[in-house]
C-alpha cells in the first residue's frame, strides 16, 4: 500500500495537530517492521518537521501484537 505523506500531514493540518501518531496493520500476522516501512516512517518524520510538527510514533500491528517504532529507535 502506498502511503501518502501530504494527505497525512494536510489532514493533521487540518485539526491543527502538532504531534501525530500513525499506525497500520499487517494481514500477515507477524508485526515485524519491513524496510517500506521503516523508510515511510523516516520520510513522514522528516516531513513533519518540516510542517513544525513531531512524529511522535508508528505502530505496527498484527495478530494481537504491536511493535511500535518509536520504541525501535526508528524516529
Amino acid at each position: 500500500t502506498v502511503v501518502d505523506t501530504r494527505m497525512i500531514l494536510k489532514n493533521a493540518l487540518l485539526y491543527g495537530a502538532n504531534k501525530l501518531v500513525v499506525a497500520h496493520n499487517h494481514p500477515s500476522g507477524n508485526p515485524t517492521p519491513s524496510q517500506a516501512d521503516r523508510e515511510v516512517t523516516r520520510r513522514l518524520a522528516k516531513a513533519a518537521e518540516l510542517m513544525d510538527m513531531q512524529l511522535v510514533d508508528h505502530l505496527i500491528i498484527a495478530d494481537g501484537r504491536y511493535i511500535s517504532l518509536g520504541d525501535e529507535g526508528i524516529l
